[in-house]
């Protein structure tokens, strides 16, 4: 009796089973990680840029598969793309961070540079089981206030380690050149000077940026862990002075079927500001919904702009409101040819040209988050993106793939 009633449950188990696989095999598969990342970028991916003048060529030898590609990517507009989890430049885009470093135990010996300059040792360095983290606070800074970095080093069991004779060094690098700067105000782990608590092995650098400090920054350690003495770096982009200010008065409507977001910008210096945002779920801070960008030239003085977050987007994502708008920031392009200077070129034939002496960016400081009116994603639009230059794509795919028989 017990064998039978193992046999009959035996053949349950393997149908239920059986029926699982049935259904994941049936289920419509969901999107890889590549095919994420092409609907994401803002760029065709079906264009490739190839030479010296980056010109942009299609690089697929089949047509039929490159259609394809192209109308799912085109469905949403270059400055409103799905944005996804995984995408860590965007969702921290002020948050670059750097690997924790081995401490050498003994330095590598009788190396050479072999034909790539590469180098190649015959005894290869050997390492002590401790690493070492150094990161600033944030990879971009704006203004001349306080910028921490932190530094702490862990053993094989993961526990923080004391440091020695901790020393810094600060500059900046621009064209190759290093640059120096004034050293920091504090290196220490004594719960002052920037440090949060006393006595907890994470050691705060402080430094506080000259109004020429403008560019690729770095701090500098030297020190003794493990009795071994330590040399490592890290770096983030500083703007000293103010080129531009988010202001108060956020507002977010439904227009046209999609979520317009504008904001109030006070412009102090005249240039190309590339705008950017992003869109995220309320009640859930990890799910991220959608970007939104702007980019042009602006005069100086009080202006309001209108970042889209494209509809179809949240529809098609099916997340109601309310959202949260985050990761407001901004850049001005200090370089001498920018994007609209080129667009003039292309258009008129005239040559454009400039001598890089400056950094390339300025940053604005970023904006506190925006929470929008309660929406639902049904009340957006449901078409896709069209314009000229799509149609026109989609024009020359077809005629390829007619071509090609």
């Amino acid at each position: 009796m017990n064998q039978k009633r193992i046999f009959i449950a035996l053949i349950i188990t393997v149908a239920v089973a059986l029926i699982a696989v049935i259904l994941l095999l049936l289920r419509e598969p969901g999107p890889s990680k590549l095919e994420e990342a092409e609907i994401a970028s803002p760029k065709d991916p079906t264009l490739t840029p190839v030479g010296e003048d980056g010109q942009l060529l299609l690089v697929n030898e089949d047509p039929g598969e490159t259609l394809n590609r192209y109308v799912q990517w085109a469905q949403y507009p270059p400055d409103s793309r799905p944005l996804f989890d995984w995408q860590k430049d965007l969702i921290e885009p002020y948050k670059i961070v750097a690997q924790p470093l081995p401490v050498i135990k003994t330095p590598a010996r009788d190396c050479t540079q072999d034909e790539n300059g590469m180098p190649v040792c015959k005894e290869p360095p050997e390492f002590l089981n401790v690493k070492c983290d150094m990161n600033s606070e944030s990879s971009v800074s704006v203004g001349t206030g306080d910028h921490r970095v932190f530094l702490f080093c862990v053993d094989e069991k993961g526990e923080r380690v004391k440091l020695d004779n901790l020393k810094t060094r600060v500059y900046r690098i621009f064209d190759r050149k290093e640059i120096g700067t004034l050293p920091a105000i504090h290196a220490a782990d004594d719960g002052s000077g920037g440090d949060d608590k006393e006595g907890d092995l994470m050691y705060t650098v402080t430094v506080r940026p000259t109004k020429a400090d403008w560019g690729d920054m770095f701090v500098e350690a030297t020190f003794n862990v493990a009795g071994k003495e330590h040399n490592q770096r890290v770096g983030w982009f500083s703007t000293p002075h103010v080129v531009a200010e988010f202001q108060q008065g956020i507002t977010d409507h439904n227009e046209g079927g999609h979520l317009v977001v504008r904001v109030p910008i006070q412009i102090h210096k005249a240039g190309y500001y590339l705008i950017e945002a992003n869109l995220q779920e309320k009640n859930d801070p990890n799910r991220f919904l959608a970007t939104a960008s702007l980019e042009g030239k602006f005069e100086p003085g009080r202006q309001v702009v209108a970042l889209r977050f494209f509809g179809k987007i949240l529809r098609d994502q099916g997340v109601d409101g309310p959202y949260v708008v985050r990761q407001l920031r901004a850049r001005r392009n200090n370089s001498p040819v920018t994007p609209d200077m080129v667009q003039r070129s292309i258009e008129t034939g005239e040559e454009v040209s400039g001598d890089h002496t400056e950094p390339l960016w300025e940053f604005v400081r970023m904006a506190a988050p925006h929470e929008t009116q309660e929406y639902e994603a049904s009340q957006f639009g449901k078409e896709e993106w069209n314009s000229d230059e799509k149609r026109r794509r989609i024009e020359f795919l077809e005629k390829m793939v007619r071509e090609q028989g």
